[in-house]
């Protein structure tokens, strides 16, 4: 039996979409995406924001590919964009409406936070604080991902805006998500399972609210740069993937980086030497890496993975192989004990991982059977 599964990582500002197929020698992947409007002045209600942007982005990437809704067996949607609402139920019936109009008499599944695939309508019966286990689930599919490749250790996906450190316990994504799922999920920023670092997005005074160069201590003015900056100046990522996930798809170049982190020093350009505004950077990414090293160790500790030394991690997302693997380093893992998701599945792929990991559970679910990873093509 062959069968096609679309996953669907439904964010804040983008869209992630992974068509995975069953192929004659493993998932055969495609990949895409697009943004979603984001309109500060509706908050605290964003729906007309994903009534134009959700339909407008899958018609895109169906269009590219020449697929039609009803090409899929299943669809699988995980979520981050229940902040956008006045409250996560409203967010969630909102979500199960969208998906009933954009798929309409189709086997679609809302991904749970202990990795359940709920149908709409058993979705829809949940009411509440229940609808806690909807919000946010895309960390589930990177996790699952690195479950295939990996038994005792850590998941460690570190996206635009934040990062996921989801344990990985004989071969299953963190088994606590089962006991509580509402309070798993509802728990993850305070055991620092979810932190708000990420490769482009975090206000650089959330790091930090000062930088160390040249002898000098440079203050930091609140709210002025991102660590998209930081990534520019520093190459921490590769240029076609931050711009292709970048928000509204607005990406630095080195010199307009240099300027707004000069101005988030309250300088401006040509009043810092380039030498010096990049040993500013250096140094807030230090800052960056000692946080996300310290989040691994407490999700360990929590978690009971035993000696770092010993245990494995699968890195994914833009700063795979810089923010993420640095961290884990820093925590006490091995550099042998480390696994590139891009290695398994490509340059492109990896970045995508929460709607691949998403899309790989509904195709086993259909199949029945566990299969082998492999690469794909990608738009």
């Amino acid at each position: 039996m062959s069968a096609r599964v679309l996953g669907i990582d439904l964010g804040n500002a983008k869209v992630k979409f992974v068509s995975l197929e069953d192929g004659p020698t493993g998932p055969e992947a495609i990949w895409g995406g697009g943004g979603i409007p984001y309109s500060p002045k509706l908050m605290p209600d964003r729906r007309a924001d994903f009534e134009t942007g959700f339909p407008a982005a899958l018609g895109r990437f169906l269009i590219a590919h020449a697929l039609l809704p009803e090409d899929f067996d299943r669809i699988v949607v995980s979520t981050s964009h229940f902040f956008s609402y006045p409250s996560f139920e409203d967010a969630h019936a909102h979500t199960v409406d969208m998906l009933e109009r954009l798929f309409p008499g189709a086997d679609v599944r809302l991904l749970g936070s202990e990795g359940r695939l709920y149908t709409l309508s058993e979705a829809r019966e949940l009411t509440g604080a229940q609808v806690v286990r909807f919000a946010a689930t895309k960390f589930w599919g990177s996790a699952y991902l690195a479950s295939k490749l990996i038994s005792h250790g850590l998941s460690i996906d570190t996206g635009t805006t934040s990062t996921d450190l989801i344990p990985i316990l004989g071969g299953r994504p963190d088994p606590e998500a089962a006991h509580d799922p509402d309070r798993y999920n509802l728990d993850r920023l305070k055991t620092q399972r979810f932190v708000w670092y990420g490769m482009t997005a975090t206000p650089l005074d959330y790091l930090a609210h000062e930088a160390e160069a040249s002898g000098e201590v440079w203050p930091l003015y609140p709210r002025v740069a991102k660590t998209d900056v930081l990534t520019a100046i520093l190459g921490l990522a590769p240029r076609d993937l931050t711009e292709a996930h970048a928000y509204g798809g607005e990406f630095p170049s080195v010199e307009a980086a240099r300027f707004q982190l000069a101005q988030a020093c309250g300088l401006d350009r040509r009043l810092i030497p380039e030498e010096t505004l990049t040993e500013i950077a250096r140094d807030l990414y230090r800052r960056l890496v000692d946080r996300i090293a310290s989040s691994v160790r407490k999700v360990a500790g929590l978690s009971g993975l035993g000696p770092l030394g010993q245990a494995e991690a699968a890195v994914m997302g833009l700063g795979r192989e810089s923010v993420a693997r640095d961290a884990l380093l820093q925590a006490g893992f091995r550099a042998e004990r480390l696994v590139d998701v891009e290695a398994v599945l490509g340059h492109e792929l990896s970045s995508v991982s929460t709607a691949y990991g998403a899309a790989l559970k509904g195709l086993e679910d259909l199949l029945g059977r566990h299969l082998e990873l492999r690469g794909g093509a990608a738009v």
